[in-house]
């Protein structure tokens, strides 16, 4: 995070609201603006990143869509387990649990593995079952079992790789978010600066239109009130 945009003291809601009043009022004044190095492309600059701004979802969005992705590798997850558990009964049922064949499945706690390791386990013990499919039938083990097993383990597989791209999207997002919150944060801040320059003798209350604290949550009240009667005259 930049660090202009963690010197500001609004949410991101309230300062898009005080960034569209100090555009307007820049407009408004952009002769006088011109007089000190600011001149119609930075007007047009600043309203273009406020519209850019304005576009980007907001944090809550991207965690949001990182936490469906994590819910859903973890119900396939839990699917995996319980479906490793149910074979391993099985097989504890078919050849007892001090068998060669048994121990060769290498169980273990297996629901304390890592995401990978419980894919890779799923794997290795779906493929050997197959290998002893004669043996487990009467425990009721099956290739529709072991099938569902791997659609499962592949579907696991894909969804750590979809969590993957979604923090990696989130990552960009908030870089994104933060360069150009801490760009719009210093533009508005010189603008401010020159106009209650320009008008601190002169009209205090296009002075007032520059300060960008002060009362913070009075400020964010007075525009809320003006763009609510902006809405109700159209």
């Amino acid at each position: 995070m930049s660090q202009a945009s963690q010197n500001m003291k609004f949410t991101h809601s309230e300062f898009l609201q005080v960034c569209d009043s100090v555009y307007g009022a820049l407009n408004r004044d952009i002769a006088v603006f011109s007089d000190y190095g600011i001149q119609a492309t930075f007007s047009e600059s600043y309203k273009t990143k406020i519209d850019t701004l304005r576009e980007i979802m907001p944090d809550e969005y991207w965690e949001g869509q990182q936490m469906l992705k994590t819910s859903a590798k973890d119900i396939l997850r839990r699917s995996i387990e319980r479906q490793i558990g149910d074979l391993r009964f099985r097989m504890k049922l078919a050849f007892g649990d001090n068998s060669p064949e048994y121990r060769h499945f290498k169980f273990g706690k297996f629901t304390s593995f890592t995401d990978a390791e419980l894919i890779s386990h799923a794997k290795r013990v779906a493929s050997a079952a197959r290998g002893m499919l004669d043996k487990l039938a009467n425990r009721g083990v099956t290739e529709e079992e072991l099938t569902a097993l791997d659609i499962d383990r592949k579907g696991m597989d894909q969804s750590i790789d979809d969590l993957t791209e979604a923090k990696r999207t989130r990552q960009a997002m908030t870089m994104e978010r933060s360069m150009l919150l801490g760009e719009l944060y210093r533009m508005v801040t010189e603008v401010c600066e020159i106009g209650k320059h320009v008008w601190k003798e002169d009209n205090e209350a296009k002075y007032k239109e520059y300060v960008l604290y002060g009362s913070r949550s009075k400020k964010v009240e007075e525009l809320t009130e003006d763009k609510q009667d902006e809405d109700s005259k159209e």
